[in-house]
């Protein structure tokens, strides 16, 4: 533990450079969890090439490291080091109900650093904060777990407990955190989505706890906006008295489709990847997926929505028309039909792009939705 202290109280810059150190060894040396790696990312990213899903391996390899000097840093951090460093952009949502005398749930993922944000949540919420976790087998590691989640007073509860937990002391308005992107035990009841192209399982413990103790549920979107700073945005799931049926907490889901229409030379290019800008398909899907991410930032009334999957597909319907179909899951209260609109629509606008070069008459024909469910006016067809 000595050591671990002050291996954290070294400038960031000594840490990002350890990063940097451990990146090069997990990646070009130990290898680490390569073939597991790469075999996901060919099954997420089937149009990428072999360089650009090594170049996502890379990244997401470079930003584990900086998570886990991030998490040591965090071992000596004061309050006014981590408010610098995550900024919660609205706690609204959440203080709503427990200004009102209502327990909440927060539920998140592991994306960005979700050590800080627990930590960040403790300090910035003005309530108790009673966070899940699953103990460690190792005495050593859940001693030093227990002491970065607890040191600006979070709460530990192990998982199995929380439920029994709350209601023994249900009287005292506080916060429940889980983080419930884990995949589930084979032992424990799961909720099946389509999750980055794939039949994924998902954990359905929280939503369990939220129904059974009437908790409204907000989802933690967490977002790295530069190395070591990040952002929070809250938005509310559940308050607490929706009617709805299992798993619709879950899951919201909408489907938009592009039509864009090039002469039969274009397309032939497009087809065999020999346009001057490269693969047009692979360019155009990540485009749409990370456009939907950002629908919140280009729709100025759009809700920022934490979003369980984007699948950005192509089809021909014609020689020269091409078909764009972007569906969208999300676990939000409301639907989830403008990032499927903004997805399908960047990634028409990037077939373009990439098609110009060789014709500038290329056509954007139509941008529309052809399904949704969820939200408050349920499932729409274009034939309702």
């Amino acid at each position: 533990m000595s050591l671990l202290k002050s291996l954290s109280r070294l400038p960031m810059w000594a840490l990002y450079a350890f990063s940097t150190f451990l990146y090069f060894l997990a990646y070009y040396v130990v290898r680490h969890r390569h073939a597991v790696i790469t075999e996901q990312l060919v099954q997420v990213f089937p149009e990428a090439g072999v360089a650009e899903r090594a170049r996502i391996h890379r990244r997401f390899l470079r930003n584990f490291c900086d998570v886990m000097v991030e998490i040591i840093k965090s071992v000596t951090m004061s309050d006014s080091q981590m408010r610098a460093r995550v900024r919660m952009l609205d706690l609204g949502p959440a203080r709503e109900y427990l200004d009102a005398g209502c327990s909440v749930m927060f539920v998140t993922s592991h994306l960005g650093n979700w050590e800080w944000l627990l930590q960040s949540v403790t300090l910035e919420l003005g309530y108790p904060v009673d966070a899940a976790y699953k103990p460690l087998h190792d005495p050593w590691a859940e001693r030093l777990a227990l002491e970065i989640r607890s040191r600006f007073g979070a709460r530990l509860v192990p998982a199995k407990d929380l439920l029994i937990d709350h209601l023994r002391r249900h009287k005292i308005v506080r916060a429940l955190a889980i983080n419930a992107d884990q995949a589930p035990m084979l032992t424990e009841k799961r909720h099946w989505s389509r999750f980055l192209g794939q039949d994924t399982a998902f954990y359905v413990g929280a939503e369990q706890i939220a129904r059974a103790a009437r908790l409204p549920v907000i989802y933690a979107v967490m977002r790295r906006v530069r190395r070591g700073h990040y952002q929070v945005q809250m938005t509310r799931l559940w308050d607490g008295r929706e009617v709805t049926e299992p798993g619709d907490i879950t899951e919201r889901y909408a489907r938009a489709r592009a039509l864009v229409r090039m002469s039969p030379q274009s397309a032939d290019a497009l087809r065999a990847a020999t346009l001057p800008k490269g693969d047009a398909f692979v360019a155009a899907q990540l485009a749409g997926i990370m456009a939907a991410k950002q629908t919140a930032q280009l729709i100025p009334l759009a809700h920022p929505l934490p979003l369980a999957s984007v699948d950005v597909s192509f089809a021909w319907v014609e020689p020269g028309l091409l078909e764009i179909e972007a569906a969208a899951r999300t676990t939000a209260q409301t639907g989830v039909e403008m990032e499927a609109m903004v997805a399908a629509s960047v990634a028409a606008l990037t077939v373009y792009d990439m098609v110009k070069s060789l014709e500038r008459g290329v056509a954007i024909e139509s941008v529309r939705l052809v399904y949704k469910s969820g939200g408050k006016s349920g499932t729409w067809t274009p034939q309702a």
